[in-house]
């Protein structure tokens, strides 16, 4: 599903190009599916765990203050994360939609940057969409998009 070149546009898109470009954008929306389901686990850890110590403290004649404590905090752990990896998901996704409609090249940028400290994987994908992203054709796209 290529959207093709333009009008206007400074030259006509190549088969590798397009290949690299339709091949990333799937790996994006595959590395945000993860980033999701990563953060409906994380946040479903800390909301658990939070329950649980507020649980085993109250039904074990302890200090319900203290359980009320520990459970707040991890719960709001938990949020925190949440709110974190959830906009990271959002960035991901945002930028695997870029690279479908060959647009947003900084958030692309940004995404991939944020996305090579994930070792080994994210490395690689974050370097290969740097790769593809630094041909002078591919910036001619985008560059011709961006209007």
């Amino acid at each position: 599903m290529n959207p093709g070149p333009h009008p206007g546009a400074p030259s006509a898109l190549n088969a590798k190009d397009a290949s690299d470009l339709d091949m990333l954008s799937v790996l994006h929306y595959v590395w945000s599916a993860l980033l999701g389901c990563g953060t409906l686990g994380v946040v479903g850890y800390f909301v658990l765990m939070g329950g649980l110590f507020g649980f085993t403290a109250t039904s074990s004649g302890g200090d319900a203050a203290g359980a009320a404590v520990a459970a707040g905090v991890t719960i709001a752990l938990g949020v925190v994360m949440g709110l974190v990896m959830g906009a990271l998901f959002l960035l991901h996704f945002l930028a695997a939609s870029g690279l479908r409609q060959r647009k947003r090249r900084v958030l692309i940028y940004v995404a991939s940057a944020l996305m090579c400290t994930s070792v080994p994987l994210g490395t690689l994908l974050g370097v290969f969409t740097f790769i593809v992203l630094g041909r002078p054709s591919v910036k001619a796209l985008f560059d011709a998009n961006a209007v």
